[in-house]
């Protein structure tokens, strides 16, 4: 991936998901189910991408163009039938890099399902030998991120100036994000070629 500065959009005022309350507790107990995302799904994936991003979210037009790149794939996690996360990642040669992870405001870390999404991803990885990297900007609505990846196994590192923005009068603003990056341990790894043959 390019390590030239990554523009992003004008924040806007954050949206709740109406999820009520007793959901919550419900949610608990449920193991969420993880599978393709699908155009079934986008209604509700739009959602949670605009409640979650202090940063312009992506239109229906960016999911559309990205999706159909056949490097580019879409996952949901689903609760009794409602998406409630999701994650868009591209794949590459050594690494499996995600460009979207949100779940929905009300849910993050009172289910599994941002773990049971994440974790479908790193096995994906492992079986190749990939690692899984992503870069969130430095903004307080991203602090469960920063929790959920570190207790998940990622390490992290600051990146200065990673994005930016326009400002009023077309001067660029600039803003630090902060580096994720998980990788399959040597054991893992030694296990897999082992099964291989």
């Amino acid at each position: 991936m390019s390590e030239n500065p990554t523009k992003i959009g004008d924040s806007h005022k954050y949206n709740r998901m109406n999820v009520q309350p007793w959901r919550i507790i419900v949610a608990k107990e449920i193991s969420p189910i993880v599978g393709w995302m699908k155009k079934t799904h986008l209604a509700s994936v739009l959602k949670i991408d605009e409640a979650n991003n202090a940063w312009e979210g992506w239109s229906e037009k960016d999911f559309a163009k990205k999706l159909r790149e056949k490097s580019v794939i879409g996952m949901v996690s689903e609760i009794e039938g409602t998406v409630v996360a999701f994650a868009v990642y591209e794949l590459a040669e050594k690494e499996i890099f995600l460009m979207k992870f949100e779940v929905a405001p009300e849910l993050q870390g009172h289910t599994r399902a941002e773990h049971v999404l994440i974790s479908e991803i790193q096995q994906k990885a492992s079986s190749k030998d990939r690692g899984v990297r992503l870069v969130l900007p430095e903004a307080r609505e991203n602090m469960w991120k920063y929790k959920f990846f570190a207790k998940e196994g990622f390490s992290s590192r600051l990146k200065r100036n990673f994005f930016w923005q326009n400002d009023e009068d077309s001067n660029k603003i600039y803003n630090d994000g902060y580096e994720f990056s998980w990788k399959i341990d040597e054991k893992q790894v030694e296990e897999n070629e082992k099964e291989e043959n």
